[in-house]
């Protein structure tokens, strides 16, 4: 799913939510890879526009890197 913001979702869906394992790519190249619950970042990593981690998540908590 393309975004009117130019960011782009690929992943699974439930219940026209983010749910299950997908990559989030915001429109200035960061990037969310992992696992969504709700609609939220579950479990996955943040990337930079450079491919650097810039955080983690854990059931839903984020951790700066």
């Amino acid at each position: 799913y393309t975004y009117t913001s130019g960011s782009k979702y690929v992943g699974e869906h439930k219940d026209d939510q983010k749910d299950g394992q997908g990559t989030y790519t915001y429109a200035d190249g960061r990037k969310y890879v992992g696992e969504w619950k709700d609609d939220n970042p579950w479990n996955g990593t943040e990337y930079d526009k450079d491919g650097k981690v810039t955080a983690t998540y854990s059931e839903g908590v984020r951790k700066e890197n």
